[in-house]
């Protein structure tokens, strides 16, 4: 059995359930034996649809993927890959996928937050960012909620989507955050 970091939470009261539940959230990590299961997630909750190779590149930094847990059951997960560009660090979320009926019980911004911690760990490190389909508003609205700006709009960039453009959302990392704990 793969580790899992469990917490012991009161479930958020939603529309439907009128009753509060103690759940067990929690991250688990990747691995071969429950990839199939990231494809499925992306699959179902994701417009955009990614090809075997992408999946080959996820496992090959497995440790960048993590899984939602409720209550013993994979429910989401996040998938992020550091980045360089012209001397900067950076970690870049390439996924984050929530089966509808556990959205809005926090496991998203869970599995946001660890790697924004994550992230703050590496000195180096400079930001967390991602790319948003344009007319995705609720996507936009999370993010921002949890700390993220847009910086941009990239037209083009979903090749076979329409609308076609990006919005690319940035969470800075000061590094007065990063040393902060230490």
């Amino acid at each position: 059995m793969d580790k899992i970091d469990y917490t012991d939470n009161e479930a958020k009261e939603t529309k439907r359930s009128a009753t509060l539940k103690k759940v067990r959230t929690g991250l688990g990590i990747l691995t071969d034996k429950n990839l199939l299961v990231l494809k499925i997630l992306n699959r179902e909750c994701l417009a955009v649809q990614y090809k075997d190779d992408y999946y080959e590149t996820v496992e090959k930094i497995a440790n960048f993927t993590k899984f939602a847990f409720y209550n013993d059951q994979i429910v989401g997960a996040i998938s992020t890959q550091p980045r360089e560009e012209g001397g900067d660090k950076s970690l870049y979320v390439k996924t984050l996928a929530v089966l509808e009926p556990y959205r809005h019980l926090g496991l998203a911004t869970m599995m946001v937050e660890y790697y924004i911690e994550f992230a703050k760990k590496d000195p180096e490190m400079t930001k967390v960012w991602l790319h948003v389909l344009s007319n995705n508003d609720a996507a936009v609205s999370f993010y921002e909620k949890l700390g993220f700006t847009v910086e941009s709009t990239i037209d083009g960039y979903y090749k076979d989507m329409t609308p076609n453009a990006a919005k690319v959302l940035v969470f800075p990392l000061s590094r007065d955050d990063a040393t902060a704990d230490e």
